[in-house]
């Protein structure tokens, strides 16, 4: 039997660090069809940097750094169970059937979720179960987009997250796609010498960094949003 969220508790813990690379792509021929800020602002993203300060519960405390083409943004963030639109952390121990968490919220899809399936997938040379969800919702203003979720078993941390829009009419189409994928973690070895990816250097613990605002980050919507004021 698997455990539900209730039965369940986060694994991560104060000091764990991670880095997530960010990618994403667009085409449109449809003139009346216009990127939304949010998400346009994630194509300038290449990676998200953080290192847990603090968990209380389900409550996680980051400092995360956002590696823009434009520059760099750093922020002290609390939210349930890490934010986002599917969040970075879920109970360990989950499995088929069993609830993820924090998706019945205001920004993220309006109806509880369950995990799919489980699958194994290879990191650092090493297997390593992982589950997996896959739904559709509206983001932006754009209808049925595909996002496909991926959390390691064992940790509960967020692997991957893939979302994908596409609508063709006739000869006009619109697609965009944005991707987070874990590219280094002090868990456990995502990637084996011959295919390590340089990636930024995660914050010290303790923090002592500038709080910028809230309105700067709007970049994130989609991948490091939901948090709550301390």
């Amino acid at each position: 039997m698997t455990a539900s969220a209730g039965e369940s508790s986060l694994a991560v813990k104060t000091g764990d660090t991670f880095v997530y690379s960010c990618s994403g792509s667009w085409l449109s021929n449809q003139t009346d069809v216009q990127m939304p800020e949010s998400i346009q602002a994630q194509f300038y993203l290449q990676y998200i940097a953080c290192a847990i300060l603090e968990v209380n519960g389900v409550t996680v405390t980051v400092n995360a750094s956002s590696f823009y083409t434009t520059g760099i943004f750093m922020e002290i963030a609390t939210a349930d169970y890490g934010g986002g639109y599917v969040p970075f952390y879920i109970p360990a121990g989950l499995g088929v059937g069993s609830v993820v968490p924090n998706t019945n919220m205001e920004s993220s899809p309006v109806e509880v979720c369950y995990v799919n399936d489980t699958i194994t997938r290879t990191f650092g040379s090493q297997p390593r179960t992982i589950n997996h969800l896959d739904i559709a919702f509206t983001v932006e203003g754009f209808p049925n987009v595909s996002c496909n979720a991926y959390w390691d078993q064992n940790t509960g941390v967020l692997t991957q997250v893939d979302y994908a829009y596409k609508n063709q009419t006739g000869d006009t189409s619109t697609t965009w796609t944005l991707t987070l994928k874990l590219t280094e973690t002090s868990l456990f070895t995502v990637s084996g010498p011959e295919t390590a990816q340089p990636s930024p250097t995660v914050p010290e613990l303790p923090a002592a960094i500038v709080a910028f605002p809230i309105a700067a980050l709007t970049g994130a919507a989609l991948l490091y949003r939901k948090r709550k004021a301390n």
